[in-house]
């Protein structure tokens, strides 16, 4: 999913909202995507009708190495920014 870019990630919303959030709608969503060497991270602030949610996804050996990588990272190719409408 995190392969096919910005349309991947609106699958990974999706599901999130659904079932991690347990909601069937949003207003909108933006997802910041971080892809290292072996890792990647997701990233995603939602726009809900009770308020905005915040969600992580981290797919790598060491979450912790990944998340500092995430925060301290310069470099902007590293980094895809997403928006995406409601559902």
């Amino acid at each position: 999913m995190i392969d096919n870019g910005c349309d991947g990630v609106s699958k990974l919303i999706n599901y999130a909202v659904n079932n991690v959030l347990h909601a069937g709608s949003y207003r909108g969503a933006t997802a910041r995507i971080y892809r290292g060497n072996d890792e990647e991270l997701v990233h995603v602030f939602v726009d809900m009708a009770d308020g905005n949610r915040e969600v992580m996804i981290i797919v790598s050996r060491n979450p912790a190495d990944t998340l500092f990588n995430y925060y301290t990272s310069a470099s902007s190719e590293n980094i895809l920014e997403c928006n995406y409408g409601g559902k």
